[in-house]
This record gives C-alpha cells, sequence and structure tokens, in this order.
C-alpha cells in the first residue's frame, strides 16, 4: 500500500509536486511601501490635492496620476508573475478594506479586486488582532549622568506625557546624550524611552533639564514580551499557510515573504520555525524553506516602482533557490549572484 501511495501520490491521487512547483510555493506580499507607495501618496499626493478630493480617488488631472497608473500597472504584472511560480496570498497589518479601498484610490488603471479574484489570491487583514493579543512589559530603569554646569546642549527632542514623564523622540548628534550613548553603549538612550526623574525629582522635568546643572537623568525602557504587530501578522500567515498546505501537510513548504518591515521577516520565520520543529520530529522529516525579502523603508515611488522590476526578474529564482535567505534591498551582496545559478 505504501509503494502505492508513494507512486501515485498523496490523498486523493494528487502527486507530492517539487518544493519549487508553483501549486507547492507560496508567496506572501505585505502591501504598504510593498505593492502600494504608501508613502509617497501621504507625503506627495494627498498634500498635492484641494482638501475636497483627498478622501477620493484620485483625479485624472493631478500630476501624479500617470505615475500612479505606470506603478499601478507594475503592481498588476508582478501578482501575475508571482501566481505564475507561486500560490499568491497579501497580509497587511491594516484593517478591511484597506487593500481594495487603497487600491482603487491610489492605483489608476488597475481593477485589484478583480484580478485577486481572478488568481485566487486571498488578503488577511492582521490589524483585526490586535485588541485580543496581550502584551507584558519588563521595565528596564537606568541613570544618565550629563553635566551642563558650563552649558551645553542635551540634544534630545522630547514629548511630555500625561503622567509628567518624557518620552525621548529624537537624540540629536554632537549633544550632551549623543556623546553619552557612544561612550555607554550598554546604556544607550534611545528614541521612546522615557525621562521619569531628574535628580532625584518627578516634578517639572524639561524646566530642571534645562538648568546649567549637573543632571542625573533617570531613564526607564518597557520591554513588550512581544511585538503585537508581528503576532498579529503571525497569526494570519498561519492561517494562510494552513489554507495553502492544510490538505497536504506532507508537501515541504517552500515560502517567500516580502515586505519593507522586518515584522514581515520576524512573523513568518516564527511560523516556519514551528514547523521546522514540528518536522524534526516526524519521521518523514522535510524542513520548510524561509525566505525573506526586505523592501527599503519608506521608499520614494522611483524606488518602490524599481524594487518591484527587479523582483520581475528574481521570483523564479528566489522560489527555486533551494535554501532559506534574507535579502536586504539596501545591502544587496553575493546572494544576487547565488539566486541565478539556482
Amino acid at each position: 500500500m505504501m509503494f502505492i501511495q508513494d507512486f501515485l501520490g498523496n490523498d486523493l491521487g494528487v502527486a507530492d509536486p517539487g518544493f519549487q512547483d508553483p501549486e507547492n510555493a507560496v508567496i506572501i506580499f505585505d502591501w504598504d511601501d510593498t505593492l502600494l507607495p504608501t508613502t509617497y501618496i501621504l507625503n506627495t499626493v494627498i498634500p498635492s490635492l484641494p482638501e475636497e478630493d483627498r478622501a477620493g480617488v484620485i483625479p485624472e488631472s493631478s500630476p501624479h496620476q500617470a505615475t500612479l497608473a505606470a506603478h499601478a500597472h507594475l503592481v498588476g504584472f508582478l501578482v501575475r508573475a508571482a501566481r505564475k511560480v507561486a500560490r499568491v496570498a497579501i497580509v497587511s497589518n491594516s484593517l478591511s478594506p484597506w487593500v481594495e479601498a487603497s487600491s482603487a484610490r491610489y492605483l489608476p488603471g488597475l481593477d485589484l479586486e478583480g484580478l485577486l479574484q481572478e488568481l485566487d489570491v486571498p488578503i488577511y487583514y492582521a490589524r483585526r488582532h490586535l485588541p485580543n493579543i496581550s502584551v507584558t512589559y519588563k521595565v528596564n530603569k537606568w541613570d544618565v549622568h550629563l553635566d551642563r554646569s558650563s552649558g551645553g546642549r542635551i540634544g534630545v527632542d522630547i514629548i511630555p506625557e500625561f503622567d509628567g514623564s518624557l518620552a525621548v523622540a529624537r537624540i540629536e548628534d554632537g549633544g550632551l546624550m549623543d556623546a553619552w550613548n557612544k561612550q555607554h553603549p550598554d546604556q544607550e538612550v534611545q528614541p521612546g524611552d522615557r525621562f521619569q526623574e531628574v535628580n532625584g525629582s518627578n516634578q517639572h522635568l524639561a524646566a530642571e533639564c534645562r538648568k546649567m546643572q549637573p543632571l542625573r537623568i533617570t531613564v526607564y525602557r518597557a520591554v513588550p514580551d512581544r511585538d503585537p504587530y508581528v503576532e498579529a501578522k503571525r497569526i494570519d500567515m498561519v492561517a494562510c499557510l494552513e489554507k495553502f498546505y492544510g490538505r497536504h501537510p506532507e508537501w515541504r513548504q517552500n515560502v517567500l515573504s516580502i515586505g519593507d518591515a522586518c515584522t514581515e521577516q520576524q512573523a513568518i520565520k516564527e511560523v516556519l520555525h514551528q514547523e521546522a520543529n514540528a518536522s524534526e520530529r516526524s519521521t518523514n522529516a522535510r524542513l520548510p524553506l524561509c525566505k525573506t525579502v526586505n523592501l527599503i523603508d519608506t521608499p520614494t515611488l522611483e524606488q518602490l516602482s524599481n524594487e518591484l522590476r527587479i523582483l520581475l526578474v528574481w521570483l523564479s529564482h528566489m522560489v527555486q533557490y533551494h535554501k532559506d535567505f534574507d535579502l536586504f534591498m539596501d545591502q544587496l551582496d553575493d546572494l544576487e549572484a547565488e539566486l541565478f545559478k539556482a
């Protein structure tokens, strides 16, 4: 019986495909600043529109309409190219129906909804999971010593918080805090940290920092036990792979995640790490392939369009590549040459 199953394939007579087979491989796209040029839309397109046009479809009279239409053509072409070499899904850290709505507004000429239906590409909206994800925090606290007796700027942009603390927004180059960070890398102050006390007082912190005196600033950092946005994406990536591989758990998973943030990378690695542990316990162990492409963060439209053109050339090679990889678009190395040998 086992021989017959091996010969005919697995259940329902479906042959067990190779890892690079289009019906076995999976490509998961992020949406914002991956397919949709979100940064360009927020920083350039929307501010250029009259107030009454900002909530609707970009008008044909807009000077950005033609460039967005050209990018929209690339998006459609890339999704079709991806579906030729793999099954495809979009996992976005947004709320429904942002993908369809933003495409209709800002990708003129592209019927994304029709395209995704034609190619059987599901959309997962991971943000809906956030209210149900519990996060616990570990608080780290330390003192920073700066001497303003002879002047000198601290060089920190701060935001007052409701509890009286000061949130660090930015560290300027050349300031006293920048010097502290360089001298004390294990106690480096980062954006997101908070000033809780200055010289033992938790009152009027900003005024205290402006005084010409030695400063002992108590800094605290709340470190979550997990990133809720990673966890939200992880939940939907599990659902996505269950949809694609659920009927054939014996197939070797070959997954390529493409996005602009480390969130996608971390989420898919957590998912496939669990799969790898399960495979190691199986008698027919075939470890999943985990491949990630990290696009440029906050790209210009030209940068994002160029990245999509590169992906058009690379997708088939990435799917066929027989090892895990992490590829960063702004740090290309010898992996590019190796991919084309696959």
